[in-house]
């Protein structure tokens, strides 16, 4: 009888809660979308923005906007920035079709004192599988 305690207690721990059924079971997650997303098509509203003059040591934002033009979900496997003065950040959920969202990437100008073009990959479910998106930026010295 002792053995058979802790299985009763474990039965009803799984038939008393809704773990089976739980929000995240309904997530998509990455295995998933690799394995059964179709290709669809992205478009960038600008895939070069220009930051103009900035100032040794500040941080700019940038935002690229682009929307899911093809009939699938869109879905971005992974963001890439070309160096470490740059971080970026984007939605792992799927994109429905004729939706929009944004990659926003940040820029350190630390140190970074010259004119730069940086390039950031997109990795998503397109046939084209990587897209190139980039700012450029002349980073001037404090006065």
């Amino acid at each position: 009888m002792k053995n058979v305690l802790p299985f009763i207690i474990i039965i009803g721990i799984f038939s008393s809660c809704d773990l089976l059924t739980s929000k995240s079971a309904e997530k998509t997650t990455t295995i998933d979308t690799v394995l059964f997303s179709q290709p669809t098509k992205i478009l960038f509203q600008d895939t070069m923005i220009d930051l103009g003059d900035v100032i040794e040591g500040d941080t700019k934002k940038i935002v690229y906007r682009y929307t899911n033009i093809g009939s699938k979900p869109l879905v971005i496997f992974n963001v890439s920035p070309g160096c470490g003065c740059t971080i970026a950040d984007f939605s792992h959920q799927p994109l429905d079709a004729e939706r929009s969202d944004s990659i926003v990437a940040q820029f350190d100008s630390k140190g970074k004192e010259g004119s730069y073009i940086k390039n950031i990959k997109v990795n998503c479910n397109t046939d084209e599988k990587i897209h190139n998106i980039a700012f450029k930026v002349n980073v001037v010295k404090k006065q």
